[in-house]
C-alpha cells in the first residue's frame, strides 16, 4: 500500500518546471502559469538552500502542476 506523499525535492520540482516550460503556451518572453507557480517554490528553495519542500507548504495550483507533470497526467 502506498503512503500518503508529504515532500518534493528539488529535482522533482526541476523536472516538473521542464515539463510545463515545454506543454505549456506563453509569449516568448514569459513563461506559462503552472511554471510560473513552480518557479516560485522552486526559488525559495535555492535561497533557503532547502533540498525539499513538504507538501503541506504548497498552494493548491503546486501540487497539482507537480502531480500532472511528474505522472505525465493528460492536460485538461
Amino acid at each position: 500500500m502506498n503512503a500518503a506523499r508529504t515532500e518534493y525535492n528539488i529535482e522533482e520540482i526541476g523536472h516538473a518546471i521542464n515539463y510545463w516550460l515545454a506543454h505549456e503556451q506563453a509569449d516568448p518572453l514569459s513563461i506559462g502559469p503552472n511554471a510560473r507557480a513552480l518557479a516560485d517554490i522552486y526559488g525559495v528553495m535555492l535561497y533557503q538552500r532547502r533540498g525539499a519542500v513538504a507538501v503541506v507548504q504548497l498552494t493548491a495550483k503546486q501540487a497539482e502542476a507537480l502531480t500532472i507533470a511528474l505522472h505525465q497526467l493528460p492536460l485538461l
